[in-house]
């Protein structure tokens, strides 16, 4: 699994981290979440490479980051965003295809793609 450094948007601004590509031509990264000093409890993060905005933070595993990340990686539609991060330009039906997913994930309900 690749390595690379990304730039996310945090409430702080700006901030580089590490992460990595689920794929060759992923168009999501995972990572460690960047969350306040006072709290304890760790997750993953995936995220979209070129806007640097979260696509989902609650991922409990890193496994699970990467099964959302690959299910909808490479997707052309994250073209839309764009660098500037506009997520209205995002297709609803996906959103609420990449919610499902995660739902999925977190309440051990089979994974079916259409």
């Amino acid at each position: 699994m690749k390595k690379i450094n990304i730039d996310i948007k945090t409430n702080g601004g700006i901030k580089t981290i590490e992460a990595c590509l689920p794929n060759v031509n992923s168009r999501l990264a995972v990572h460690l979440t960047s969350r306040h000093r006072s709290e304890k409890k760790k997750g993953w993060t995936v995220t979209h490479i070129a806007s640097g905005i979260a696509v989902n933070r609650k991922m409990r595993t890193k496994a699970d980051a990467l099964r959302l990340a690959r299910a909808f990686a490479n997707l052309p539609e994250w073209d839309l965003i764009g660098e500037d991060g506009d997520p209205s330009k995002f297709p609803v039906s996906i959103k609420r295809a990449i919610l499902a997913f995660v739902e999925n994930i977190k309440y051990g309900r089979p994974i079916v793609r259409f």
